[in-house]
């Protein structure tokens, strides 16, 4: 079985729930390991997303309104594929980031 990390953020240490009901903490930047299941979804999801944002583009005129409306999808598109990745069904582990600060040097 192949694995897939993705990188979600959260706001810092959100609650959240296996499939029995017990609570992890999850850290900021914790990486979730999508399963086969997960890929899949993410992939269907940007998949359909970007067939329908070319599409719509395509008929914008340039402007700022554009660049603000392409910002936002990208937003779109960072939500919806964490939202994807933190469901337990989605993903195999959840790679923990160091709590403690580390040394930039």
């Amino acid at each position: 079985m192949r694995h897939y990390n993705v990188l979600v953020v959260h706001q810092k240490y959100i609650p959240m729930y296996t499939a029995r009901g017990a609570i992890l903490r999850s850290n900021m930047f914790d990486t979730h390991k999508l399963n086969e299941v997960g890929f899949t979804k993410v992939k269907e999801f940007k998949t359909m997303l970007s067939l329908a944002i070319s599409e719509v583009m395509s008929m914008l005129p340039e402007s700022e309104d554009k660049d603000i409306f392409r910002q936002k999808v990208e937003e779109a598109v960072f939500f919806g594929t964490r939202s994807i990745a933190c469901d337990p069904s989605n993903y195999t582990e959840i790679i923990p980031y160091p709590e403690k600060n580390r040394e930039i040097k």
